[in-house]
């Protein structure tokens, strides 16, 4: 889905249809740890994402910018982080810089809710006035770097299913590129018309760090600093409407699900472009600036985890966690890899143990079906991975398919419409039939001017605003950053 804030505020998220299985992403403890619990742990669908169940990410709030009527009036997300403070993003502490009176948003113009599914159901959740705003001392709201503020609320909120905080990725975090992370908002869901949605959303995305990001991408290598990091995902990113919501990863403890949050929605280009990801400020880069304000002092460093460790609540011990694939030795501290292979591990071949996972192999003349355990007849493999349309992406990723397996087709965005069969299946002599979709691109520039009020620019899967662009033979670049 596209996320995005009403006064300008550009962040938000396409949020992938699909949530799969965190293994990356995951550490494993026999400790159920205090924040980052989901009570409702399965979701549902988002334009590249789905519709979150009713209050199953009990930290996210929604911060109401302005009074009703107010031109300028918009919202940001946030997460509870502790009884009494919100994280979001800078930028949302002005009003948009397409407002005839940009400024300072007022405390009294603040206001926080929490434990809220539906923006149309507001007198059902808890409602906060805010009491001081901290935004990071090197903020420049005419820039993008240090684009995370603190909200103190007027009183602390006690914990229950609905309402609790969410674990912070500490200073020594470390996720590796194209790691699968998840980010939630109320931002656009559309491409076009950009309307914000009511019901809160969810949608996973691919973590690209600030060098991977500046190297890897078209952005502008110097407008990513060392404070930022991406993630984006075919069709799936955050967009107008998503300022100031978490970016975030999860870890197991025990039978629990815990959440720790690694980035801050801030801005981009455009919505949901694999070559413009998402631009997010770094969790672990202020991670110490955080603690300090807030005056949550959790240190374990010298505890002697053997990998992960967390200090929920300061008046208790720290607890040491397991990445995915290992488990919490009796010394609770020392952490040890389990061999998946003397499991029911499901490969009908070979399997092979690796440190904290487990792979699939074949015999010889077998091949590896796209389910990652299940070996067959090489013979039997006889059609190519499918070529995937122009500005769209293909379900299938294997090198080789069996007779009658099926690939579905799907554009970028909803700015693209598709021509042709989105599904194709593998034929007995080895073609895909019907022949791959392609992507047209929607002119949403020729309707109404686009709803701009001075110029629109038309491009591939979107357009933009009164922004200037020039076209390259396969993409985009705008001259101007726009936060979400």
């Amino acid at each position: 889905m596209q996320f995005s804030t009403a006064g300008g505020h550009v962040a938000g998220a396409v949020l992938l249809a699909a949530v799969v299985a965190w293994l990356v992403c995951s550490v494993s403890s026999n400790t159920r740890v205090g924040c980052g619990v989901r009570h409702l742990q399965r979701p549902r669908r988002i334009i590249g994402g789905q519709a979150s169940l009713p209050h199953s990410w009990p930290w996210m709030t929604h911060i109401k910018l302005g009074y009703s009527g107010d031109p300028c009036a918009g919202s940001c997300g946030g997460s509870l982080i502790a009884p009494q403070w919100v994280l979001t993003a800078a930028h949302c502490l002005y009003t948009a810089k397409t407002c005839s009176s940009h400024r300072k948003w007022k405390l009294s113009e603040i206001s926080v809710y929490l434990g809220l599914h539906d923006t149309d159901n507001l007198a059902s959740a808890v409602h906060r006035r805010v009491k001081r705003t901290i935004p990071f001392p090197r903020y420049d709201n005419s820039a993008h770097d240090y684009d995370v503020a603190l909200l103190q609320l007027s009183a602390a909120v006690r914990y229950r299913e609905e309402v609790s905080h969410v674990c912070l990725a500490e200073e020594s975090t470390e996720i590796n590129d194209g790691d699968q992370c998840l980010v939630i908002g109320r931002g656009t869901v559309n491409v076009w018309p950009k309307f914000p949605t009511k019901i809160l959303r969810e949608a996973v995305v691919d973590f690209l760090s600030a060098v991977s990001c500046r190297n890897q991408t078209l952005h502008l290598s110097e407008s990513i600093t060392d404070n930022m990091l991406c993630a984006a995902g075919k069709g799936r990113d955050a967009c107008t409407g998503d300022s100031g919501g978490p970016l975030m990863y999860q870890v197991t403890a025990g039978h629990w699900s815990v959440w720790k949050q690694i980035g801050v929605v801030s801005w981009g280009v455009g919505c949901a472009h694999s070559r413009y990801p998402g631009v997010y400020t770094s969790i672990p880069k202020f991670y110490n600036w955080i603690i300090r304000e807030t005056n949550l002092i959790p240190d374990c460093s010298g505890f002697g985890c053997d990998q992960y460790c967390s200090q929920p609540d300061p008046r208790f011990p720290p607890v040491c966690h397991c990445k995915l694939g290992y488990t919490l030795q009796p010394d609770h501290k020392s952490c040890e890899d389990i061999d998946e292979c003397s499991l029911d591990h499901g490969c009908t071949d070979i399997c092979i143990n690796q440190p904290g996972r487990y792979a699939c192999a074949c015999h010889p003349n077998r091949t590896l079906s796209n389910d990652l355990h299940t070996c067959s007849d090489s013979r039997q493999f006889i059609c190519p991975k499918p070529h995937a349309p122009l500005y769209g992406f293909s379900s299938c990723d294997r090198p080789r398919y069996k007779m009658a397996s099926s690939c579905e087709m799907k554009c970028l965005t909803s700015g693209f419409i598709m021509n042709g069969n989105s599904i194709s299946v593998c034929g007995e002599h080895g073609v895909w039939t019907p022949p791959v979709a392609t992507c047209e691109d929607i002119d949403e520039c020729s309707d109404n001017n686009g709803g701009c009020e001075s110029e629109c620019y038309n491009y591939p899967g979107g357009f933009s605003c009164g922004c200037q662009r020039y076209i390259t033979s396969s993409f985009y670049q705008m001259s101007e950053f726009v936060h979400r």
